[in-house]
């Protein structure tokens, strides 16, 4: 669906730039209609390679495009993969900070146990 998209653009677009041009150069054959055929010839062959240069800017224009999509589509996924990633870590820290807490406590209740049975021998 998205190319389709995109070829519908790019087809409008083509059609978008290549017609104005066409309709320009109008006004310009009605004004110099004392152009012999050569000259005439000479400068619809000049428009022909200003318009085949235009559309290949577009075809470039294009293919960047996609290409920054495409990069901005990768760094948006590693983007959230690194979320993900730091989510975890938080995770781990959190539980190895709970873990660290219960092997505290489980420190003092023995060394407080070692602690009364030393004092009850003596």
């Amino acid at each position: 669906m998205f190319t389709r998209r995109i070829l519908l653009l790019r087809v409008s677009l083509i059609t978008a730039l290549t017609v104005p041009l066409c309709l320009l150069s109008l006004p310009s054959i009605a004004q110099d209609e004392g152009l012999t055929f050569e000259q005439a010839q000479t400068r619809t062959a000049y428009a022909r390679r200003q318009m085949e240069a235009k559309r290949q800017e577009l075809k470039d224009a294009a293919a960047r495009e996609e290409k920054a999509l495409r990069n901005a589509e990768e760094l948006k996924k590693r983007y959230e993969d690194a979320v993900a990633a730091a989510k975890a870590a938080t995770e781990a820290r959190e539980n190895a900070d709970k873990a660290f807490t219960q092997a505290r406590e489980h420190w003092a209740e023995e060394s407080a146990r070692l602690k009364r049975i030393y004092n009850g021998r003596q």
